[in-house]
């Protein structure tokens, strides 16, 4: 048990005192016994004799309370200095341990955009290299959209493409990474935006993946859930998604979870998915509509072996696609309510006009090269 150093010499003080009054209680029922048995008046008469005996020794107990209490006081003060300059301490060292740990962070960037830049430096100097016939020696960018079953397509290009020099990267090292580097990659995969696109080379081929927005909101939810990974943008909407039902996720208000669940598509190929760049869009479907028509191919999920197909025709390689990254919860959860789908309906009005854009325009693509 710790004791307060403060109400230590209190505590002293008041032990003494009640001390006296046992002692002064025990030194009248003393008199009184004496008084009572006829004791000599010289016998009694000694008793104020022990009595100034025992005040000069209360005195001198008093003093050396009070030399405590000073003391103590000092030793406060002085403790109060110690717990001063140990938070300081404190401060100092969490300073330079996260100076320290950036160091190591901005280390451990620096070490792996080297390695990427010797890796495509490598391959692109490989003249042995095989590239897509359709191309011309462009660029293949895939401008992977999360949940419109991207993860399928580009196993199938890496497969394809293997051999060549690739940039596969997070979203957060697209905003890092400069052009330059980017330039010297034959393929191009990754949750970019259309921000980053100009970073990518003039001559390229751009393509994309649309999905119903329905669909694509309710199979984000269980992938929260359960499989997404966690990103300086996603975590949020992680831990939301993780503690809440589809119906309480839909009405969640968070900006990390509006990211999600409102217009996502449309974001992206306007601009950005995420919430710090909502301000800069000034007309969401406008700039989507715009943006989209820039994309050389786009193909819809729900058609997608034949978006597959046709995408194989047009640059020239044999892509075998098969369907990666299936959420299990989604496939064993129950039937979501009509009142959830009218809800993501409302949130994704811009989503729901860009993709039946690109639908139609695709069926119309389809049943053209049906007819020849």
């Amino acid at each position: 048990m710790r004791i307060r150093l403060d109400v230590l010499p209190s505590l002293l003080i008041i032990m003494v005192r009640r001390a006296i009054r046992r002692l002064r209680r025990k030194i009248n029922t003393l008199r009184n016994v004496m008084v009572r048995l006829g004791l000599a008046r010289t016998d009694v008469g000694d008793v104020p004799r022990r009595w100034d005996k025992y005040n000069t020794i209360i005195d001198a107990l008093a003093a050396q309370v009070s030399d405590l209490r000073r003391r103590s006081a000092e030793q406060k003060v002085a403790f109060e200095a110690l717990a001063v300059e140990a938070t300081e301490l404190r401060k100092g060292y969490d300073g330079y341990r996260g100076a320290y740990e950036n160091c190591c962070g901005e280390l451990a960037l620096a070490k792996d955009r080297r390695r990427r830049l010797l890796n495509s430096l490598e391959k692109s100097r490989n003249d042995e290299r095989i590239l897509p016939n359709g191309l011309a020696g462009r660029q293949l960018c895939f401008m992977h959209i999360g949940k419109t079953a991207g993860t399928s397509l580009q196993h199938a290009l890496f497969e394809a493409m293997k051999g060549t020099a690739i940039f596969h990267e997070s979203l957060e090292n697209f905003d890092e990474v400069s052009s330059s580097e980017i330039s010297l990659n034959d393929l191009v995969i990754g949750h970019f935006n259309y921000q980053h696109t100009a970073k990518l080379r003039p001559d390229r081929f751009l393509l994309t993946f649309l999905r119903d927005p329905v669909e694509r909101v309710i199979s984000s939810y269980y992938f929260l859930r359960t499989d997404s990974p966690i990103s300086s943008y996603s975590r949020r909407a992680i831990e939301i998604a993780q503690g809440t039902t589809l119906t309480e996720f839909l009405k969640c208000d968070d900006p990390a979870v509006r990211m999600v669940t409102e217009n996502y598509q449309a974001k992206a190929i306007a601009r950005d998915v995420r919430p710090e760049y909502q301000a800069a869009i000034r007309d969401l479907r406008g700039e989507a509509e715009r943006n989209l028509s820039s994309f050389d191919f786009v193909g819809i999920v729900e058609h997608f072996n034949e978006a597959v197909a046709s995408l194989s025709l047009m640059v020239g390689i044999d892509l075998t696609a098969k369907r990666l990254n299936v959420n299990k919860i989604r496939a064993s959860a129950p039937p979501v309510s009509s009142s959830d789908i009218e809800s993501i309906r409302q949130l994704n009005a811009v989503d729901l006009a860009l993709y039946d854009k690109a639908r139609s325009l695709f069926e119309r693509r389809r049943a053209l090269s049906l007819q020849h």
